[in-house]
């Protein structure tokens, strides 16, 4: 669809909290004896999209969704810092019958003494995400399009590249500037803009563990499920590290 704008996001890996057990929990939820037969399993698959048997892992231990919340929430909430903002502008409007694609890259099963833990390197695209709001021209659409991942345009990766936080080059600015006059709102700066961009693409797509991973475990582990969904509810609890490498972005 030429009038959408689509979302992505890749964890290089995402790491995941496990109760104790929780690794045989994930192995005997997806057909194995022990952890340890299931990491074999999973090595020697390679890239596991491409795997016949390991190409939906991803959507069988996790819940994937586009994050509602997060439209009126972080983005807003961006943009209402900027004290010269009256009210909230509408740039994008959810896409209700939206689909999320989704590709694991790997899996790791990690047992210490202290924790147990999932790694997971997974991509995340929705390709049709969001409509245009009241105050997303074309010009914006276009440079979502273009320009992907929205990090080093404002400065965010200074200590690799030399520039300040919330900097810009002089054209980039200047392109920029032209989008937000054609948006109505001429009191934001072309580097607030970019950077509440970036953190709306960076917690768009939202997951947690799929219920029925939830109810196997709580089988396996002899526990009450009710303690895993508030467990799970917590949210912190659950994503120890979203990594470094982290990319996410327009598409």
């Amino acid at each position: 669809m030429t009038d959408t704008i689509g979302l992505f996001v890749h964890y290089r890996p995402v790491v995941l909290a496990l109760p104790n057990g929780g690794c045989g929990a994930v192995a005997n939820f997806l057909g194995f004896n022990n952890p340890e037969r299931l990491q074999v399993a999973l090595d020697d698959a390679g890239l596991l999209f491409r795997h016949p048997d390991f190409g939906d892992i991803a959507t069988r231990l996790l819940s994937i969704e586009l994050a509602e919340s997060t439209l009126g929430g972080v983005l807003h909430q961006s943009l209402m810092r900027i004290q010269s903002l009256t009210k909230r502008p509408q740039i994008f409007r959810w896409n209700l019958e939206a689909s999320i694609s989704v590709e694991p890259v790997s899996l790791r099963l990690q047992i210490s003494n202290e924790a147990e833990l999932l790694r997971f390197d997974v991509r995340m695209r929705s390709k049709d995400a969001l409509f245009a709001g009241a105050h997303c021209p074309p010009a914006l659409i276009r440079k979502l399009k273009e320009q992907g991942n929205l990090w080093w345009v404002y400065g965010k990766g200074e200590e690799m590249d030399g520039r300040e936080y919330d900097s810009m080059e002089p054209a980039e600015q200047a392109e920029w500037a032209l989008i937000i006059e054609q948006m109505g709102l001429p009191s934001i700066q072309p580097a607030e803009l970019v950077r509440a961009l970036d953190e709306f693409a960076d917690c768009a797509i939202d997951f947690r563990y799929s219920d029925l991973f939830l109810e196997s475990m709580a089988k396996y582990l002899s526990m009450p499920l009710e303690y895993f969904e508030a467990w799970q509810a917590e949210g912190d609890s659950v994503i120890v590290d979203v990594g470094d490498d982290k990319i996410q972005g327009f598409c």
